[in-house]
């Protein structure tokens, strides 16, 4: 290669051969250069190059329902975000969800003469991956915390949340209570009736005391046939009367 003109024969192919999509905005925000991968992302054609600015791709998306993804439906409220944060710096990089539920990483970057160059590189397969690794890590964070059986807080996770709701009532001075609950002649179910029964008592008194309790009570199954339940901002006659319902 001899010149400059080779280099940029060169830098044209690889923007032409690749998947990215590559557009340019001029200053007034009208796309006058792109790769046939931005038409495909953006969903126009050829013949709009030179005559649609950013927000007549956004309007046309939105009308045919391809496109950048509008979570509330309101374009005008779409269209007066996007105005207030394009060009709004030098370099931008932010993710965006597609209708047809694709994901796509933007980079926008603007130089001195309002010149835009915007390049869209598809995430897709990166994002439901790490949607899949969130998915499990919140499962395994709920069985590692909750009773299998009854689906209540187990032990440890019943005495690390009252460690800390036992500091806010603290902090807070309200009173606060304590109920074990004993399941009377458990062994007995068990032996009479077989285990599947027992569980299944568990499992019906659990879902009885949750449904007695209020929402910001903490209830958990501290051992085989025991239950405890701490009661936030409840003096002891308050909790008698839970007890008692």
């Amino acid at each position: 290669m001899n010149n400059t003109n080779d280099y940029v024969d060169v830098l044209m192919s690889f923007i032409h051969s690749k998947n990215d999509g590559y557009g340019l905005f001029n200053d007034r925000d009208q796309l006058v250069y792109c790769n046939d991968a931005y038409l495909d992302i953006m969903s126009i054609n050829r013949s709009d190059v030179g005559k649609l600015c950013f927000e007549d791709i956004l309007k046309i998306n939105q009308a045919t329902g391809r496109g950048i993804k509008v979570d509330s439906g309101n374009i005008d409220a779409f269209l007066k975000y996007v105005r207030s944060v394009r060009r709004s710096r030098e370099y931008r990089l932010f993710e965006v969800d597609f209708v047809d539920g694709r994901w796509f990483i933007f980079s926008e970057q603007l130089n001195q003469n309002g010149y835009l160059l915007v390049h869209i590189k598809d995430i897709t397969k990166q994002k439901v991956t790490q949607q899949t690794l969130q998915s499990s890590l919140s499962s395994y964070k709920y069985m590692a915390l909750t009773d299998e059986l009854t689906q209540v807080a187990n032990r440890r996770s019943f005495v690390e949340t009252v460690k800390t709701s036992l500091n806010n009532c603290e902090n807070a001075s309200v009173p606060m209570s304590l109920m074990i609950i004993d399941v009377d002649f458990f062994k007995s179910i068990n032996d009479n009736f077989g285990h599947q029964i027992g569980d299944l008592v568990l499992k019906k008194l659990a879902q009885s005391l949750q449904q007695e309790i209020r929402p910001f009570d903490t209830i958990g199954r501290i051992g085989g046939e025991e239950f405890a339940i701490f009661l936030s901002n409840t003096t002891s006659d308050m909790a008698i009367r839970i007890a008692e319902r």
